[in-house]
């Protein structure tokens, strides 16, 4: 049954990977870049046409990396992301020419904290001294016992996800830090976050957004040899795959009603705009849609390998359970309700933000936004 599962899910990934790839490809201009505002998109999607098929796609690889090391790498360059995807496509040795510089930007948060470990791994071959400390850092400020916050203090379901995907990568060399018993609790407070609908991803920084929904397909694929987890999984990607099919574009922000559906634009968007409902100062379509696309097809790498986790034991998957510190989730079936429990005085607690969502029906939504809570 597992097996079947597995090439059920490998298939479906698959699929949604050559569709992702070639809308991509197709809003490509005649410089093979995208018209929107990007960046890290065109590394993300070099490697992935590598992945897919680096013979096929060998022309415009070979364009979008020429793209690349002509662009222009201000201050908000994201050197961390690209340096990850071109490390990932290339090899450490390509991937810093390329970019002509071993520069990072040194965003604070706790996953930028995590790439830039990953890519110095990747450089090193090694945990080095600075890539200790860094994982120390990310250990001290944002590892709590239910996962990672996003900021020292905030939590985030989408930044979570990726972090703990990204931990997954360099498990082996973070194990003295991070151990088995607390990556298993955190899965399972991810796994807890997931109604029978396939709805999640809705505390924090990026609620909702598809970049959340393909962390969590990738971090799921490391635990594939767990049957529950497997059908959690195909149950995602079923969700996500939907959502990408209900709209004409790859959607930033997943199950937007039909006067919220997401439109085309050129250049920077405009977030006053209700179709740019739950957006960012920094979101754009070409890097989620790349990045959705590189994380399917690591995921798709996982299933394929099989890899050998730790087992986990995953038992009663309803009722309340704490997520952060101050948050927590009643979880059954197509139910799922946060709220948080915040103390005012020494004997008194108030709720706060509470969300209510029904299979697919979204009672009390997110509020969107930066929020803390």
């Amino acid at each position: 049954m597992k097996k079947n599962i597995r090439k059920k899910i490998f298939i479906k990934l698959n699929t949604l990977s050559l569709s992702i790839s070639k809308k991509l490809i197709k809003n490509l201009n005649k410089r093979k870049d995208f018209d929107q505002r990007n960046y890290y998109a065109k590394s993300f999607l070099a490697a992935s046409l590598i992945k897919i098929n680096k013979f096929k796609y060998e022309k415009i690889i070979r364009l979008l990396v020429k793209r690349i090391s002509q662009e222009k790498k201000g201050k908000l360059y994201h050197y961390e992301f690209n340096r990850y995807a071109l490390n990932d496509a290339f090899g450490s040795k390509k991937a810093l020419k390329i970019l002509n510089t071993n520069k990072f930007t040194y965003g604070k948060v706790a996953n930028w904290s995590i790439l830039r470990v990953i890519c110095r791994f990747n450089e090193s071959k090694k945990l080095n001294l600075i890539s200790f400390l860094e994982l120390i850092r990310v250990k001290i400020l944002f590892q709590t016992n239910f996962g990672i916050q996003d900021q020292k203090g905030l939590f985030s379901t989408q930044y979570n996800f990726f972090s703990l995907a990204l931990l997954n990568e360099i498990r082996g060399q973070s194990v003295n830090l991070f151990s088995n018993n607390w990556f298993n609790q955190s899965l399972i407070n991810c796994i807890h976050q997931i109604n029978t609908n396939g709805v999640t991803n809705l505390i924090g920084r990026g609620s909702l957004q598809l970049f959340g929904y393909a962390s969590l397909i990738y971090l799921l694929s490391f635990y594939s040899n767990n049957l529950k987890i497997l059908k959690i999984l195909e149950i995602i990607i079923d969700t996500v795959a939907r959502e990408i099919n209900y709209q004409s574009v790859i959607p930033i922000v997943l199950f937007k009603k039909n006067k919220c559906k997401e439109k085309k634009y050129k250049g920077t968007p405009n977030l006053q705009k209700k179709d740019k409902l739950g957006w960012y100062s920094y979101n754009n379509e070409p890097d989620y849609s790349a990045f959705a696309l590189l994380m399917f097809l690591k995921a798709k790498d996982n299933l394929n390998i099989n890899l050998k986790t730790k087992k986990i034991k995953i038992k009663n998957n309803s009722g309340f359970r704490r997520i952060d510190k101050e948050i927590y989730c009643y979880k059954k079936n197509k139910i799922l309700v946060y709220f948080g429990i915040q103390r005012i005085k020494n004997n008194e607690c108030c709720l706060f933000n509470p969300i209510i969502i029904y299979g697919k029906k979204f009672l009390l939504p997110p509020l969107g936004g930066e929020q803390s809570k």
